[in-house]
């Protein structure tokens, strides 16, 4: 079965039909495919300061759509890493989070598929998709395993290179596999109520991602590495769980992913599970 993608990813226009890749539209003449751009030569690892995010790439720029998720119920999923297609969902996931250029994204990805094929977990949900998981890096696939429709990560500041090879991470946060034992482990385990994260949160040995300190360095005008910056920010994280009010930020289908923690004009968004800070930006700013 050939693939398909929405009208309104390749034209702009407010239309779902499904289009053949080489079809010069949709069935409406109006809506006119523009052609194929030839793909972008590899750039460099991160996004240059000052410039404006990229065009995703394009081959993969696209979710593809497949007519009946169904035909693949029961069947156990075979997958090729080296051929899988990164749909823009994913690639937007994984540059958005971790700065990166879509080529890197796309490697990077491919390189967490085919550690969970080898060392992880692969399952199939009810709806068809196929889960795969390894050291907190969690991909989803289409029901036929061959397109990477997203991506989730517990690693904040490293890529999956950077944590299968042992890279530490600068706020304890990993757990990759030559990690150095002799830095404490933070246990990630379910979603916690608000009050069993209030209970047990200790601003002192909380973890920050590498955002949420470059956020923080620069609502209070201080350099990142200015040995001063975590003193800082656990105080101010200590006073705004002393004073702020709390709110459910994210929830799914498992309980809540995240709070939000007001104080003085400044969001915290916290993770339910371990505590951690994701974000810290001037109130209404949070995504």
């Amino acid at each position: 079965m050939a693939p398909k993608i929405r009208c309104r990813e390749l034209t702009g226009a407010d239309c779902d039909r499904p289009v053949e890749l080489d079809a010069p539209h949709c069935g409406i003449p109006e809506h006119v495919v523009p052609p194929q751009r030839a793909k972008s030569p590899p750039g460099p690892a991160s996004i240059p300061t000052g410039q404006r995010r990229p065009t995703l790439i394009v081959d993969e720029d696209y979710d593809l759509i497949f007519d009946d998720e169904s035909e693949y119920e029961g069947i156990e999923p075979s997958i090729e890493p080296g051929s899988l297609v990164v749909s823009a969902t994913a690639q937007r996931s994984f540059t958005t989070r971790h700065e990166v250029m879509p080529d890197v994204a796309i490697a990077e990805i491919l390189v967490v598929a085919a550690e969970a094929v080898a060392h992880g977990k692969t399952t199939r949900r009810e709806d068809g998709r196929i889960v795969l998981e390894v050291e907190q890096f969690i991909l989803y696939l289409s029901p036929n395993g061959k397109t990477v429709i997203g991506y989730r990560t517990r690693h904040y500041e490293r890529t999956p290179t950077q944590v299968f090879s042992g890279v530490p991470s600068r706020f304890g946060a990993g757990k990759g596999r030559n990690r150095d034992r002799s830095h404490p482990q933070v246990e990630i385990g379910p979603p916690k109520s608000l009050l069993q994260l209030q209970e047990g949160i200790d601003p002192e040995a909380v973890r920050f991602s590498s955002l949420a300190t470059h956020q923080l360095a620069k609502q209070l005008f201080l350099h990142k590495s200015d040995p001063e910056l975590p003193r800082l920010m656990r105080a101010a994280l200590t006073q705004a769980l002393a004073g702020g009010s709390w709110t459910v930020e994210r929830s799914d289908e498992l309980g809540p992913r995240s709070y939000g923690l007001f104080f003085e004009g400044r969001k915290w968004i916290l993770d339910a599970r371990d505590s951690s800070v994701i974000l810290c930006v001037p109130n209404g700013d949070a995504d």
